[in-house]
């Protein structure tokens, strides 16, 4: 499949049929990376805004109270009239209006526009998002104010902002392990020739290390606790984390506190059955790959990107079980957006057939 053939699959459609004025000269306004985890939002220049995809309402008035990460802290700590809620899972939209409230702030810091100039957007999708799962995205992007919507696939983004040579002969690889869902695709000559996604990602890291820890040492957690746990042993691109970490929770026998050292050994077993399903993704993808291409990743290697591939042990894991070189991107939770923010402004990558039409 190439380019034109794949950005068309994943074009949603339009408010409108009829063609932008502006079509054939200038491009869209807005780059959105909406994920499990945190919305971003790009213009051509730069950032416009970023946070986490919370949204904190008032039951009853259904007043929204926080937006973002003032929302987050709200998980697991609100009185019973209020509600704080994560309007995705797995990548796709679960609860429409609290997930069009979200969009219209993130998308309000650019408010300027007029209400007969409002933004354009492309906005990054999973790469096996159904027909129903994109057309509730671009309903919840239009009710945030878009003019109008298209879709580029994520693990294309992620590639291009990770620096992989997409265009060129041979082939290459990108894991995207995102919150809700990991995305490997293969691509070559400008083509994503394979993909596959799986539920195996950072929000499941986040539920086992929470059960692990209360089955384990009879810890009473909270929502957030096994992402917190998950970040603290997490490095950075350009230094490991730490081996261990003090955790302290409500003993579930006698009601006290009690804190407890946790390795990041132990936790990499704990997670290791769910990065083999993203190893059997990669064999996937690669068996459904040409048999040049699939010499060429072999040979190359995997690029990881997305904010669950910072977790401690991961890269390493994954490149035992698939034996294969693997690499971090330079800033893994930014790629997606870096890279739809370069497709965007990039005529290169941006063919005049994928433009509005």
């Amino acid at each position: 499949m190439t380019l034109p053939q794949l950005l068309n699959t994943f074009t949603g459609r339009q408010r409108t049929d009829s063609p932008d004025p502006g079509g054939a000269s200038g491009a869209l306004d807005l780059v959105v990376d909406l994920g499990t985890a945190n919305t971003r939002v790009h213009g051509r220049t730069g950032p416009v805004s970023e946070g986490a995809s919370v949204v904190a309402v008032r039951t009853g008035t259904n007043k929204v109270l926080a937006i973002g990460e003032d929302a987050r802290r709200m998980l697991g700590r609100t009185p019973p009239d209020i509600v704080a809620t994560a309007p995705l899972r797995h990548g796709a939209i679960t609860e429409f209006e609290p997930a069009s409230r979200l969009l219209w702030h993130a998308l309000g810091r650019r408010r300027q526009w007029t209400a007969f100039a409002p933004p354009r957007v492309m906005v990054t999708v999973p790469v096996l998002a159904t027909s129903v799962e994109r057309r509730a995205l671009q309903d919840a992007l239009h009710a945030a104010g878009a003019r109008q919507v298209r879709m580029l696939p994520k693990p294309l983004a992620a590639a291009i902002g990770a620096g992989l040579p997409v265009r060129d002969g041979d082939g290459c690889m990108i894991v995207d392990v995102g919150a809700g869902t990991t995305d490997v695709a293969g691509f070559a000559f400008g083509s994503m020739v394979a993909s596959a996604s799986t539920a195996a990602a950072g929000d499941t890291f986040d539920e086992v290390i929470t059960a692990y820890l209360e089955s384990r040492y009879g810890l009473a957690l909270g929502v957030r606790w096994g992402q917190d746990v998950k970040t603290g042993l997490s490095g950075t691109p350009g230094a490991p984390g730490p081996a261990a970490l003090s955790v302290t929770g409500r003993d579930a026998a006698t009601g006290r506190p009690r804190t407890v050292p946790v390795t990041l050994a132990e936790l990499a077993d704990v997670v290791a059955p769910y990065v083999r399903v993203i190893a059997e993704t990669v064999e996937a993808v690669l068996e459904g790959s040409p048999a040049s291409v699939a010499d060429d990743i072999t040979r190359r290697g995997l690029v990881l990107t997305g904010g669950g591939s910072l977790m401690g042990g991961l890269r390493e894991l994954l490149a035992e079980l698939t034996d294969m070189p693997v690499h971090r991107a330079a800033d893994p939770m930014s790629s997606a957006i870096l890279g739809a923010r370069r497709y965007l402004t990039e005529a290169r990558f941006l063919p005049q057939q994928m433009l509005p039409v």
